[in-house]
């Protein structure tokens, strides 16, 4: 063999081993990805740690907070009392299992690896795919959409009708329906506001006055069950008008819970009969016949747990429209 013919066997033999193999190209291929890779880090750089949220305080107790929502403290109690005590543990039960539902699936779905920046549509469309991302997305959307609306009206409501009522603006909102809706308009879009420029300028400041929020949450909890066990016999501070079992408005029969001929109530659910010459007579007005067959009483508004109440209204109380005279409910 000549001197050339050895050097170009030398050439063919390096080029042989330095050549990828078609199975290792076919699968590099197959693994390839169109999604841009990270940038190297800089060896001399300092290590950033990472966010060390612990299960507790981390996890935890922040996703109590938001569960415990305005409608415990405002709705929860028209919701047992529509609904009964039944029914109502029901839809309670019901919205706990889907609460607990989602927090496992969401559980099971971050364990398949790290989550970078992006919440939960990002996680969700990187383990099911942006089909079904997209959709649950749009649908996370919508819903934390209306659940600040409703919080917000939630809190106006506390605001207006609890805490300061004299702040409301161009009429008594507990009569005017329409006065209190457009109150709740106003005041919600300058917390509306407020709460955008917290959220934007701000945002360090959540993060410190959340543990605060989560303490009242916690202590408004706390005194439900203590007001529970202190009025367990009821309280008299309270006293509602009844009719048979119908609630009256205090403030429309102008605090006279009575029947008698001539008080607000009777004048008011009763008429006059046809071809009457004495207004002045209880025999010449025609009564509602729910009025007529029913007594005014009074009733304490905190019954207490010893009473029978929770047991008398343990099924539900709906009723239609038709049914009821709401002139002074």
């Amino acid at each position: 063999m000549t001197k050339a013919s050895k050097m170009a066997y030398f050439v063919i033999q390096e080029e042989q081993q330095g050549r990828t193999k078609v199975a290792t190209f076919l699968t590099s291929l197959g693994d390839h990805s169109v999604a841009i890779g990270a940038a190297p880090t800089d060896p001399n750089s300092k290590r950033t740690s990472g966010a060390q949220m612990a299960t507790l305080f981390g996890v935890y107790l922040p996703c109590l907070q938001n569960i415990f929502g305005v409608i415990l403290f405002i709705r929860l109690p028209w919701i047992v009392g529509t609904a009964g005590a039944l029914q109502g543990f029901m839809i309670v039960f019901t919205c706990c299992c889907v609460t607990l539902l989602t927090s496992i699936s969401m559980s099971a779905i971050a364990t398949n690896g790290v989550v970078p920046a992006g919440g939960s549509y990002y996680m969700i469309s990187r383990a099911l795919g942006p089909e079904f991302g997209g959709a649950v997305g749009l649908l996370f959307y919508f819903g934390t959409t209306v659940a600040g609306a409703m919080y917000i009206i939630g809190a106006v409501e506390i605001l207006l009708l609890y805490i300061a009522p004299g702040m409301s603006v161009g009429g008594d909102i507990q009569v005017d329906l329409e006065a209190r809706f457009n109150n709740f308009r106003l005041y919600g879009t300058v917390l509306l506001f407020l709460l955008c420029c917290i959220i934007f300028i701000l945002v360090k400041l959540v993060k410190k006055f959340a543990s605060v929020a989560l303490a009242c949450v916690l202590l408004s909890i706390l005194a439900i069950y203590v007001g529970i066990f202190v009025n367990v016999d009821g309280n008299d501070s309270l006293m509602m008008c009844l009719l048979g079992t119908r609630l009256l408005n205090q403030d429309k029969i102008g605090g006279n819970c009575s029947k008698e001929f001539g008080t607000p109530l009777f004048m008011s659910l009763c008429s006059l009969k046809d071809n009457t010459s004495n207004p002045d007579s209880e025999s010449s007005y025609e009564c509602d016949p729910y009025f007529s067959e029913h007594d005014v009483r009074l009733a304490p508004g905190i019954p207490g747990l010893g009473s029978t109440a929770f047991l008398i209204h343990k099924r539900s109380c709906l009723g239609f429209g038709s049914d009821l005279n709401s002139k002074f409910q």
